[in-house]
């Protein structure tokens, strides 16, 4: 909250912080003994222009080219989903995006990922600095 009135001149009183729904307690599980090499990264996010899944796939292309045992893991659905196989294919990175869709078991998932993405969140910061 600082940064919002430190930074974009917001007074304080037109603030009210609204704290995460997510039980986060849910996402504090052991993690288990790995049972291959590969790297995951992943993002949970509906298949929708706003999310930018398409620069994703084109960084992880380029990430792929360095790094050999790396697999994109993304959750979620949405209008986009055929585009995005198409983009996957067309980069040739299909056989290391995994297209789960819609889970309920994302918890168990993470535990297995190196890195979680906030692609939107990424371009804003980009543009910023």
């Amino acid at each position: 909250m600082n940064f919002m009135v430190q930074k974009q001149n917001i007074p304080q009183d037109k603030i009210k912080l609204i704290y995460n729904g997510i039980d986060v307690a849910k996402y504090k599980l052991p993690i288990p003994p790995k049972q291959d090499n590969i790297k995951r990264i992943g993002i949970v996010a509906r298949l929708v222009p706003v999310k930018d899944h398409k620069s994703l796939l084109e960084g992880f292309t380029l990430l792929r080219q360095r790094l050999a045992d790396v697999e994109l893991v993304i959750i979620g659905d949405g209008p986009l989903k055929g585009e995005l196989t198409a983009q996957a294919a067309q980069l040739q990175v299909e056989s290391r995006v995994k297209f789960l869709g819609s889970r309920r078991d994302i918890p168990e998932l993470y535990r297995n990922w190196i890195s979680l993405c906030f692609v939107p969140l990424m371009k804003v910061c980009r543009s910023a600095c």
